[in-house]
């Protein structure tokens, strides 16, 4: 076999790979935890290559994009050539249905062109109800075309959902052990628990929302769903009062209260024994009626970290930013209970807290009289 300079064998391919991941620490324990993982529960499905019926076939909204008809008439119908077509692939976890998990425009295209009454396709025969949204998620979490955040959170809550009625089947005890699914419908919960809308595209009538939802699945991942509610409950009733208040969330006044959770509960357990039980809720109102609006503080930080160190952490920074900020516009009585932790290596860079070394940035508008 003579290769051009633009191929390689795929077994070559594999092994590189392999070499790659074997190189990287957490990569690693990933490929390793997912072997043993397939030796104990080896697969129950099966494959077929099948012509069906496409009176059987379905197309299931939940792992498909809306139909792109610009794309299906200029760049498959114009050209199409059935010598090119792929197999589209289907689930058939029930009786008579096939759902298509990959190939819809193509597959719509073929009948469009080429009218007949059986479809040739890659069939994935199993049992598993959650099949066609795993096949989803796997297909379409990577590239420019990838599924939204939304998308897949939107699904994942509705598995897990569907898993909770039936506790004993072992594929939704699978969905209900995988903290993927639980992280999902934690943020649901916390998001209804507090008022705010979970939206892939906002309306003129959407309330308020998450700018974007997948930092919020992080959050609920490191601090769990109870208080996930506390910090959202706190933003609230601080930043949503106002019927006129900016409509987003600011996510990364959210991700800054969780770290700042898990340093005071990490570094000294003595930190949230002594804080008020409204701590959350009062640093962001100090900040709030000393600076404004939440987007505006993150703004302004993030223009404060970018002159100082030349990037901006979001996750890292914030949490130190805050608690330097609330040097600024706690009173002395409320530091005094709250005296929240911080990265002094941060805290140097960022150059915001003490006044002796601080350079502001203008974005960063601290009432002066505080600073005094």
């Amino acid at each position: 076999m003579i290769l051009s300079k633009y191929e390689k064998k795929i077994t070559d391919h594999v092994e590189e790979i392999k070499q790659k991941i074997n190189t990287n620490k957490e990569y690693k324990e990933i490929f390793e935890d997912s072997l043993e993982r397939l030796q104990k529960n080896p697969p129950t499905s099966r494959v077929e290559v099948e012509d069906i019926d496409v009176n059987k076939i379905v197309i299931d909204n939940r792992v498909q994009r809306n139909f792109d008809l610009k794309h299906a008439v200029n760049t498959i119908i114009a050209k199409f050539d059935q010598a090119f077509r792929s197999l589209p692939i289907l689930v058939c976890n029930e009786e008579g249905k096939y759902s298509i998990v990959d190939g819809q425009h193509i597959t719509t295209s073929d009948l469009l062109v080429n009218p007949k009454e059986t479809v040739k396709a890659l069939v994935i025969y199993t049992k598993d109800k959650f099949a066609s949204t795993k096949i989803f998620k796997v297909h379409n979490r990577t590239g420019k075309l990838r599924a939204s955040d939304y998308s897949i959170w939107k699904n994942d809550v509705i598995d897990y959902e569907m898993a909770l009625e039936d506790q004993q089947d072992s594929f939704c005890q699978e969905i209900l052990s995988d903290q993927g699914y639980m992280n999902a419908y934690y943020v649901k919960q916390a998001a209804e628990a507090t008022g705010i809308e979970i939206v892939d595209s906002p309306r003129k009538d959407t309330g308020f929302h998450f700018s974007h939802i997948q930092g919020i699945i992080d959050c609920a991942d490191k601090v769990g769903q109870k208080m996930l509610t506390k910090i959202l409950q706190s933003y609230v009733n601080v930043w949503c009062q106002n019927p006129l208040a900016p409509k987003k969330i600011d996510n990364g006044m959210i991700f800054g209260m969780c770290e700042l959770y898990l340093m005071a509960s990490n570094q000294r357990v003595r930190y949230l024994d002594e804080y008020p039980d409204d701590w959350m809720q009062q640093v962001f109102q100090s900040l709030k009626d000393k600076m404004g609006d939440a987007k505006e503080i993150h703004n302004g930080l993030q223009k404060q970290a970018k002159e100082r160190t030349g990037g901006w952490q979001v996750w890292k920074q914030m949490p130190t930013a805050l608690r330097d900020l609330w040097q600024y516009c706690g009173t002395p009585e409320q530091k005094r209970q709250i005296d929240l932790p911080f990265n002094p290596d941060i805290s140097q860079s960022l150059r915001i807290w003490p006044p002796s070394r601080a350079k502001l940035v203008e974005a960063v508008r601290v009432n002066e009289e505080v600073s005094k």
